[in-house]
């Protein structure tokens, strides 16, 4: 331990050097420990695939309120469950209703970013249920009704685990007007 000038009989006694030895290696280990600490925690997780992430947001985006309020869902839905919302998105007619892929015409995309829309990466397969071994980069959406949750896995290749997942809350649509 640090004397740090201790008094002994009235008289002032400076550090030893083996006390500032000591508190040397003490500040130097702990900011050694800090700097660690802190690249791991720059670098702990895996850096996400940006056109899995836009695939993501794509998918939010078709099954948010704001997107579903001017389909057809609203009024052929029944039950507003997850599991219809998505049936009816993978449906020929909800297909209809998808935004454009990253591969469009100049306008197509010029029109989707005027009104907000994403781009769906025209590389990244956005599919139902299960994983399409056909396709590498892919988002696979499931339904919780219980929960009332869409899941997202995203995969990038089918013969490997999902590297992340995410969910969110079926919306709660009310008729059209």
């Amino acid at each position: 331990m640090c004397s740090q000038g201790k008094s002994v009989s009235g008289v002032s006694v400076a550090p030893s050097l083996q006390d500032i030895r000591w508190l040397w290696r003490s500040l130097t280990a702990a900011a050694l420990l800090w700097a660690l600490t802190l690249l791991a925690g720059c670098s702990s997780g895996v850096q996400r695939d940006a056109e899995l992430v836009q695939a993501e947001r794509t998918a939010r985006y078709i099954t948010s309120p704001r997107h579903l309020k001017q389909s057809m869902y609203v009024s052929m839905r029944e039950e507003n469950t997850p599991s219809e919302l998505l049936s009816y998105l993978f449906s020929s007619l909800g297909a209809a209703e998808w935004p454009y892929t990253t591969d469009a015409s100049e306008m197509e995309q010029e029109q989707a970013r005027a009104i907000g829309m994403p781009l769906q990466p025209a590389n990244v397969a956005i599919v139902v249920m299960a994983v399409d071994s056909r396709a590498q980069k892919q988002i696979v959406l499931r339904p919780d009704d219980a929960n009332g949750l869409i899941i997202a896995e995203a995969y990038l290749a089918p013969d490997q685990p999902p590297v992340f997942t995410s969910n969110w809350a079926m919306p709660q649509l009310r008729e059209r007007e």
